[in-house]
């Protein structure tokens, strides 16, 4: 799997990010260290910053993209699916600490957290002294970060902005530890499942209303809202062809007394009945075509030049629309790592 465009729509002038998580293991992948991690809050950073490239002119919305290295993603035991999240960047929080033992307890923490894993870090006493020292885990003590680091009274950074602050440099006892809980305040905002079949991508599915797209954008919405109009027109069609019928029956009911105009009357009448029931076919059509673009198959055709989009009937080969896709700067699109943005109208 080579490099790989992603995009997602989401509320302008935002920081996002995506994250992949595997999910054999629920592994997290870090982006800098180029290697699965155990747990989230073992990623030093488990993120992939997003560029703002598209403001859809709305004042709400923008397009998001990033170019991740997907074969990398495939790499190690075992190689399995995993989901590609798009992520709103929070403020992060840094709770107060949490003391375990006996002994003297004078630590504090602060800072503001800049870390995208959410859990604890535990500082722990490892040495008395002149002055004591301690040690510091991010998963519990399991394996420690660092050892041995003399404690000064000041505020001393830990990682990613934490810090803590003893009251006294000795004193403490060996052992003893304060957890202090973190959270990076991020929230996902739309996933992808992609599932990793002899080594390339085998689907993309999309949650909630945001396009998450692998190498374009497709912006099936505004084929749905053209299908909406014409459904609209069709139907403004069928309300003049009843003032048409409406006006031939007012002409036969005047000509009880002239066979040739009552004929003549009837006649507009029968046109004008033709018309609305070709009217409601035509609104009929419409609103089916808008249905089946909405619920469609979205298919991008690289064969020519430039590459084309095409929305099917659900399952089926029957093309509903077509178009040629172009970047932003009306250059046409040839190449995956090409990104597309396309300003949306409100809808009718």
């Amino acid at each position: 799997m080579a490099t790989k465009v992603f995009t997602v729509r989401h509320t302008k002038s935002k920081d996002v990010y995506f994250r992949a998580l595997r999910l054999s293991d629920r592994y997290v992948y870090d982006w800098t260290g180029g290697i699965w991690r155990s747990a989230m809050k073992l990623a030093t950073e488990p993120k992939a910053a997003a560029t703002e490239n598209t403001d859809f002119g709305d004042g709400v919305d923008s397009l998001y993209y990033a170019a991740l290295n997907m074969a990398s993603l495939n790499n190690g035991t075992p190689a399995a699916d995993f989901i590609i999240q798009a992520v709103e960047d929070g403020a992060g929080t840094i709770g107060a600490v949490a003391f375990t033992g006996s002994g003297l307890n004078d630590a504090t923490s602060g800072g503001t957290y800049t870390g995208a894993w959410n859990g604890s870090i535990r500082v722990q006493i490892d040495a008395e002294g002149t002055p004591d020292t301690f040690k510091w885990s991010r998963d519990g003590g399991a394996t420690w970060n660092a050892t041995g680091v003399a404690i000064t009274g000041a505020a001393q950074t830990i990682e990613k902005g934490v810090t803590i602050t003893f009251g006294a440099t000795t004193g403490h006892t060996t052992g003893e530890y304060w957890d202090i809980a973190v959270d990076s305040g991020d929230t996902v905002i739309a996933e992808s499942h992609v599932s990793v079949t002899s080594g390339d991508i085998q689907e993309d599915k999309v949650q909630g209303d945001l396009y998450l797209t692998l190498g374009h954008t497709i912006d099936a919405k505004a084929y749905a809202n053209t299908a909406a109009t014409q459904s609209t027109t069709a139907a403004s069609q069928a309300t003049a062809a009843n003032g048409y019928a409406q006006t031939a029956a007012t002409q036969a009911t005047g000509a009880n007394s002239n066979a040739g105009l009552a004929k003549t009357a009837a006649d507009n009448a029968k046109t004008a009945a033709d018309a609305a029931a070709s009217a409601a076919g035509d609104a009929e059509t419409a609103a089916e075509f808008c249905k089946n673009v909405q619920e469609g198959d979205v298919e991008i055709d690289t064969t020519g030049s430039p590459w084309k989009m095409k929305i099917k009937v659900k399952g089926t080969a029957t093309v509903l629309v077509e178009k040629f896709l172009y970047k932003v700067n009306d250059v046409a699109v040839g190449q995956e790592s090409d990104v597309i943005g396309k300003q949306l109208e409100d809808a009718l």
